[in-house]
């Protein structure tokens, strides 16, 4: 998939981040791993293998995975996809203080890994903290200038990078950019756990209107579908 090259200048970003969407190719076929691509060329396969094992053992027996998880991390230190499925582990076990930690340690290891930043991101929003999200992602809202090394990333990133961006959008109070990142998300994947929040963000019924009213803090549920688990 191609995406047309689509600028919005947005009136109430600052200028050095505005929401943008470059001319990138999109796919949902598997992409080098690069941090596996830096070990030695004798310890790529396994890590390889292992990655896979575990990110589908991430969903299928979450308890089990913590543990090897963590054996994994301690194996591959240079890793962030191991950190990053541990967090998921976490949140399925309803271990919501691990999965907290975890997401900042990564972070703060791998600043630059996209997942790490979509993650600490969604737990910056679930903390009120909106003015730290433009500098997670250097006050660029563009995947492409983000990455201008890059010229093809997976759906999965795209999705995880709009979606987040928008629910920023949303909580800000800038309904026009979130919007945009909506029809995008849709575009790429309607039936997707992100579009679909977006959209009862965007276009809340009555009854959710009232029960936000109410209650102010994020629910479970907000913090399921907030997790960004890439296999990258």
């Amino acid at each position: 998939m191609k995406i047309k090259n689509t600028d919005s200048h947005m009136q109430h970003i600052p200028k050095d981040a505005e929401l943008r969407i470059s001319e990138y190719e999109i796919t949902d076929e598997a992409l080098e791993n690069p941090y596996i691509k830096k070990l030695p060329r004798s310890a790529r396969k396994k890590a390889g293998l292992l990655s896979e094992k575990l990110y589908d053992m991430v969903f299928t027996q979450p308890e089990r995975a913590v543990e090897r998880l963590k054996e994994a991390i301690k194996e591959y230190p240079e890793i962030p996809q191991f950190s990053n499925y541990l967090m998921i582990a976490y949140l399925k076990t309803g271990q919501i203080r691990e999965c907290d930690n975890i997401t900042k340690k990564n972070y703060t290891k791998f600043p630059d890994y996209l997942f790490a930043k979509l993650n600490y991101a969604e737990y910056c929003l679930r903390k009120n903290e909106f003015n730290k999200i433009p500098a997670i992602f250097d006050h660029s809202f563009d995947l492409k200038e983000l990455y201008p090394k890059r010229n093809t990333f997976h759906i999965s990133e795209t999705v995880g990078f709009y979606g987040t961006i928008g629910l920023y959008f949303c909580e800000t109070g800038q309904k026009q950019e979130a919007e945009l990142c909506y029809r995008f998300l849709r575009q790429l994947d309607p039936k997707h756990e992100k579009t679909r929040r977006m959209k009862k963000r965007l276009y809340p019924s009555v009854f959710s209107k009232l029960f936000r009213r109410f209650h102010k803090k994020k629910q479970t549920e907000d913090l399921r579908g907030s997790q960004n688990l890439g296999e990258l």
